[in-house]
């Protein structure tokens, strides 16, 4: 979800363990450019991208057995830090609805409890965003209603994408007709649509894949948020 490419099995077993990833990348991207990132929450992000961040706000993310650390940490930082204007891209990485699933399945009051803070959590953000500012909210993964997440059901493999703009609001049309092919977007489709609505252009490497073929060289995600847009 930052390289635009769908990782080989060695190297998903190596960024797992917080190997620093070398290929092009969403984060190089926004440097190449002078423009300043900004990350807080799992600390994995400070070992795939070591001394790339403006600032870093890391926290333990490896114990399923908490909840909390982790989101109570990013809470705390994130309302003041958006009102700086040093950044080009904030990175926030929440990890207690991961963790509740992880620990107690789907239906359990703990996920519940924890979904309901997501929720006023983004609503808050939303609230708070800098003008022509874009959010988006993104899974990167789903999960069986056990809690796995080894991608072998589509509960695994699927997840939701939001997204708002203050500055540029996206239909609530409910009569447009959303066109063939734009009812989903691949996960790997999001590096593409990053970059382009930050200005950066495409990557030259980009795997963009719609139902098994590549279309016009534009990803599902970018043309959903161009016709959202429009």
């Amino acid at each position: 979800m930052t390289t635009g490419t769908l990782p080989r099995f060695i190297e998903a077993a190596l960024n797992f363990g917080g190997s620093e990833i070398t290929e092009d990348n969403i984060i190089d991207q926004f440097l190449r450019q002078k423009s300043s990132v900004v990350q807080m929450g799992d600390d994995t992000w400070d070992s795939i991208f070591p001394e790339r961040f403006l600032r870093s706000y890391p926290y333990p993310s490896f114990d399923m057995w908490d909840l909390d650390t982790v989101d109570r940490g990013f809470e705390r930082q994130i309302f003041h830090k958006l009102k700086k204007k040093d950044w080009k891209l904030l990175i926030v990485h929440c990890l207690g609805v991961d963790h509740a699933g992880h620990r107690y399945g789907l239906n359990h009051q703990e996920m519940k409890r924890k979904l309901k803070e997501m929720g006023v959590f983004v609503r808050l953000v939303m609230e708070n965003l800098p003008p022509n500012s874009l959010l988006l909210v993104f899974g990167d993964h789903g999960m069986t209603s056990t809690g796995e997440h080894g991608g072998d059901t589509n509960n695994e493999v699927n997840a939701a994408l939001f997204a708002h703009s203050n500055s540029h609001p996206f239909t609530n049309d409910t009569n447009r007709e959303i066109p063939q092919g734009l009812g989903g977007i691949f996960m790997f489709d999001i590096t593409d649509a990053e970059s382009t609505f930050a200005g950066l252009g495409r990557f030259g490497e980009t795997l963009v894949v719609i139902c098994g073929n590549k279309i016009d060289g534009t990803s599902r995600a970018r043309k959903v948020m161009e016709f959202e847009l429009s």
